[in-house]
């Protein structure tokens, strides 16, 4: 399971390395950039979606969700890219910032949730003790 989890992680990062990579080859070669903007974002909403949130708590699973709305707005942008439609930049830069956030937030968000379960399993323990 852990072996699983790290390939699933390593290929959520070369697939971003791909997104960032081709967004800005787009600049210079507009007519291979878009295929690998496609392949990355693909990678990146397939790991994105079989990666569950592992925690219990709203907060938590809201920002999961907003993770895979942020990989919606990366599918749209691969599309526009494909279409050479230069509206791609602007929903590349909105599916980017969304999924940057829920990136920073998740991992406070989850162990912030582990801290106050085993604050509240200390406390049951302390308390059933003291009887």
């Amino acid at each position: 399971n852990y072996m699983m989890y790290n390939l699933k992680e390593t290929f959520y990062k070369v697939s971003a390395i791909v997104v960032l990579l081709s967004s800005v080859l787009y600049a210079f070669v507009p007519e291979i950039a878009p295929w690998g903007m496609a392949v990355g974002v693909v990678g990146l909403t397939l790991t994105t979606i079989t990666m569950k949130y592992p925690g219990k708590s709203i907060r938590g699973k809201r920002l999961f969700n907003l993770q895979i709305i942020s990989s919606v707005f990366l599918l749209i942008s691969a599309y526009m890219m494909l279409r050479q439609n230069m509206l791609w930049v602007l929903w590349f830069a909105v599916g980017s910032v969304l999924l940057l956030y829920s990136a920073i937030m998740l991992p406070i968000v989850y162990d912030q949730e582990k801290t106050e379960t085993k604050e509240r399993e200390n406390h049951e323990t302390n308390f059933g003790a003291g009887r």
